[in-house]
């Protein structure tokens, strides 16, 4: 059996899609670490879809050996494209763990507004802050950590800072 039957048997029961979209997401990962690390995300999102669309697009070109049927290559290459597309949102929200946790949004957002006091924000900071939040003495202890790493202010600016960013912190 030479390669095109078995490309033929593939396109018969619809395999050739899933695993043009299981190859498109690959070349999704491989494309991420590699050419498009500064990409920003909400991009990275389209990027298995029109890699299926591509890739599709060039299968049924070396199946067929012509200019294959416009309409059936952009209806299967769609498939494969939103194919790829599931993989990766799956991968990424449910196996990889890439939907954000409640600590790590609120972590964030205290990096956030720490980073309009600093030039660069302390490691750890943000975490320590956090923590302390919901402790029962932790307004005074962030009083402390953060009068320890914020810079120099008068002081009746650094107590009205103080006040105002431990208040925020607990309500984030």
């Amino acid at each position: 059996m030479e390669w095109l039957q078995i490309a033929a048997i593939f396109d018969k029961f619809g395999a050739d899609v899933l695993a043009l979209g299981a190859l498109a997401y690959v070349l999704t990962l491989i494309l991420k670490k590699t050419l498009l690390k500064k990409a920003p995300k909400k991009y990275l999102t389209f990027v298995p879809f029109l890699l299926g669309i591509l890739l599709y697009a060039a299968f049924s070109f070396f199946t067929h050996w012509q200019a294959p049927p416009v309409q059936e290559t952009l209806q299967k290459g769609v498939a494969a494209g939103g194919a790829a597309t599931v993989i990766h949102v799956v991968y990424e929200q449910f196996l990889r763990g890439g939907a954000p946790t409640e600590i790590s949004v609120r972590t964030d957002c205290v990096r956030e507004i720490l980073a309009g006091f600093f030039e660069e924000v302390p490691e750890g900071l943000a975490e320590n802050l956090c923590a302390l939040a919901g402790e029962e003495d932790g307004q005074e202890k962030m009083r402390g950590l953060l009068a320890e790493n914020l810079p120099e202010f008068t002081p009746s600016q650094r107590e009205n800072l103080l006040k105002w960013l431990v208040k925020t912190i607990e309500n984030v």
